[in-house]
């Protein structure tokens, strides 16, 4: 049986025994909660996406490299979507980073691109010029086109020293073609043939003559003046198919542009397994490999008096050339001008370097500076002097007959056999004009005018209205009665060429004498008590009855009509009848005689005194008394006798 934990022994201190509970318990107590709290811990760094990224973001970029070292390839397919996702982002959103950081990669390619194509279309358009105009360029001509090759490739095999024409960029350790360029007008091989030939060749003689590792081809000779130079690198090499006897400088060019191509693509070339697309780039490297030169013609020195010889017979040749050509162009204007209507040549001369035509020209004719610069002569070549004349050409004749009658667009005219005939609708003032003016047009024998109607007739135009005819529309203007501007709007109907009649500015004498007569009629002259005196403040009253009276004696007189005025007097009802009927009348004579001192001769005036008898209101308010107090007018029309009358009558 053991004994109880809590049983001291003899030599023990109580106080030590109290400490070492304590420290048995500090110590469970960590292994009881210490793992709670990194349980804790844990939860939290799973829960909290912020301490999640910090730990992915120590440990990404060794992770990005370690992966890469791995398996490249699929590292590559996994990020490729999101940098392509990237690059279309940014250059949405600022495109201008995206250029400037591809312009010095893109610049110089471009550049030299352009450079080399201008200098090889340059270079080939030179060469076909020298030799357009020789004997030899004349064979080359024959040559090419028997052949049926372009001239360019003729006139470059008879002056071509040497020519790149291909560039082949083969890969060493597969033998696969990396990048081929060929020249303009080159005929192209397989590259992949051209590249399998090559490395067989290779490794032939390296089997049979037991190369060194670091020893191979460098030149291939074949047929057709060509040969194949050879420049090796440590991954690829670079075979250029050349015509002619190069430089030995192209070697060294050679082999620049190998250097800069590892230089630059070391990494592909090292781990190529197939993939050419990473060498697209290479092409404009590789290109600047395909150079050429031509030879330069001696030129053969001509003797000064062959010289002095060609110069002269180019000289009259070259007079002969502008004296046959200016001499047809002068015949020609001759010709154009005799063919002209209403132009008539007389003579002709040619004096000082000039030429002067005399003879006679219609004005409505062509104009002769025109025909000279068709024919191209020069315009101080000429002197003409041709006199005005009215040619009795048909065309012409018509022409100046419209010009001088000016027929409204309700007439035609026609010419026949020196008549003239006219038909259609025309006013009375054209009518009368037409037939006094076509007696100055020469080349018109007679006129008829029998089938053109008079608007004015047609319509029993008054003379106190005015017509235009504008566009099919009949305008109107001026004073008629009512019965007329009625008939005429129908009549206006029946007559060819007329649209409508415009009647807006024609007053309606009719209507203007009944709105006259009642205005008239309508007026009322107050006056205060005592006796015969005005009331103020009636003047623009008085003013107004003026102009009435005035307008209704002026238009009375188109009428026929004599105008008879009544004024009336009237009194209140206050007083006897005989003093209202004394005051009425010396009213009504006091507005006789300031009527009458206008002077209007075409009316009759007549002062009535009526008294109270004629109210003009019942009198229930002092303002109907002043009322009554007052004078009135009765206007009545009656025939006139006299002569001294407007007609309206056509």
């Amino acid at each position: 049986m053991t004994e109880s934990s809590d049983i001291t022994s003899p030599n023990e201190v109580p106080g030590d025994k109290s400490s070492r509970k304590n420290t048995e318990l500090e110590k469970l107590r960590r292994l009881l909660f210490d793992q709670q709290k990194q349980i804790v811990q844990l939860q939290e760094r799973l829960d909290n996406p912020e301490i999640h990224i910090q730990d992915v973001e120590r440990v990404l970029p060794e992770a990005i490299k370690l992966r890469a070292s791995r398996d490249d390839e699929e590292m590559a397919k996994a990020l490729e979507l999101d940098i392509e996702k990237g690059i279309r982002t940014s250059i949405k959103k600022n495109p201008k980073a995206i250029a400037d950081t591809l312009f010095p990669i893109m610049g110089p390619a471009i550049r030299k691109a352009v450079t080399t194509t201008l200098h090889s279309m340059i270079q080939s358009f030179n060469q076909i010029l020298d030799h357009t105009f020789t004997i030899k360029g004349i064979k080359w001509r024959w040559e090419a086109k028997t052949t049926k090759r372009p001239l360019a490739e003729v006139v470059l095999l008879h002056t071509l020293i040497y020519q790149v024409e291909q560039i082949f960029l083969i890969h060493r350790k597969t033998g696969l073609v990396l990048q081929h360029v060929t020249a303009k007008e080159v005929a192209v091989q397989d590259p992949d043939m051209v590249s399998a030939m090559l490395t067989a060749i290779m490794d032939f003689a390296k089997d049979s003559f037991g190369e060194e590792e670091d020893e191979s081809i460098d030149a291939l000779q074949m047929g057709g003046g060509r040969s194949v130079w050879i420049e090796q690198g440590p991954h690829a090499m670079l075979a250029g198919v050349i015509r002619g006897t190069p430089p030995i400088d192209i070697r060294s060019t050679f082999s620049e542009v190998i250097d800069e191509i590892h230089i630059d693509y070391n990494e592909n070339l090292e781990s190529f397994e197939g993939d050419t697309a990473p060498f697209d780039a290479v092409a404009y490297q590789l290109e600047s490999c395909l150079q050429f030169k031509t030879k330069a013609l001696k030129a053969r020195r001509i003797p000064i008096w062959l010289k002095f010889v060609g110069l002269v017979a180019l000289g009259i040749l070259l007079w002969s050339y502008f004296s046959v050509r200016d001499n047809l162009r002068w015949t020609n204007f001759l010709e154009r001008l005799n063919r002209e209507p209403g132009i008539v040549v007389s003579t002709t001369e040619e004096h000082s370097g000039k030429y002067r035509v005399f003879g006679l020209r219609d004005p409505l004719a062509s104009d002769p500076a025109v025909i000279q610069k068709e024919v191209k002569l020069e315009p101080d070549s000429v002197v003409l002097q041709l006199e005005p004349y009215h040619s009795l050409y048909p065309k012409f004749v018509f022409k100046r007959i419209k010009k001088i009658l000016m027929p409204p667009e309700t007439v035609t005219l026609e010419l026949k056999n020196g008549i003239l005939h006219a038909q259609g609708s025309a006013l009375h003032q054209w009518i009368v004009e037409a037939r006094e003016l076509v007696k100055t047009i020469p080349g018109i024998v007679q006129y008829q005018d029998d089938k053109v109607i008079n608007i004015d007739q047609r319509l029993k135009l008054p003379e106190t209205v005015n017509l235009e005819l504008k566009n099919g529309i009949l305008h109107a203007e001026g004073l008629a009665l009512h019965q007329w501007i009625v008939e005429a709007g129908e009549l206006a109907k029946t007559i060819p060429g007329v649209v409508q009649l415009q009647d807006d500015k024609v007053i309606d004498i009719d209507q203007d004498v009944a709105i006259a007569k009642k205005k008239v009629e309508e007026q009322i002259v107050f006056f205060r008590l005592p006796g015969i005196n005005i009331v103020s403040g009636q003047g623009d009253a008085l003013r107004e009855l003026l102009e009435n009276i005035s307008k209704l004696n002026y238009l009375a007189q188109f009428l026929d009509k004599k105008v008879n005025i009544d004024i009336v007097g009237h009194t209140d009802s206050f007083g006897t009848a005989e003093e209202n009927k004394d005051i009425s009348l010396r009213r009504a004579q006091k507005i006789f005689s300031m009527l009458d001192w206008h002077d209007f001769k075409k009316t009759n005036f007549t002062a009535i005194g009526v008294g109270s008898k004629e109210p003009i209101k019942k009198e229930n308010t002092e303002q109907d008394r002043l009322f009554n107090r007052s004078v009135t007018f009765r206007v009545s029309l009656s025939d006139n006798l006299s002569a001294d009358k407007l007609d309206l009558k056509p």
